[in-house]
């Protein structure tokens, strides 16, 4: 019988990666304390992720992908 063998998976680097919720949101822009000064909403659930930003250059920057929100307002 042969061995199996011990298979990694690699991390799915192709398409975009999965979206905040923070892009569908009315507050997006300057209206929850997370889009005003990068303080995290009390009770969302968001996992960090760093993020690209044009800047004459790609830099990586700390960023969250929030998954659920108690301000959030569909926009």
């Amino acid at each position: 019988m042969a061995k199996k063998k011990a298979v990694k998976k690699k991390r799915n680097t192709k398409g975009p990666p999965p979206s905040t919720l923070c892009w569908d949101c009315e507050k997006a822009l300057l209206g929850c304390s997370w889009s005003k000064s990068f303080i995290p909403v009390e009770g969302w659930e968001a996992v960090k992720s760093s993020v690209s930003r044009a800047g004459g250059k790609y830099q990586e920057a700390e960023g969250f992908r929030v998954i659920s929100c108690p301000e959030f307002k569909p926009g």
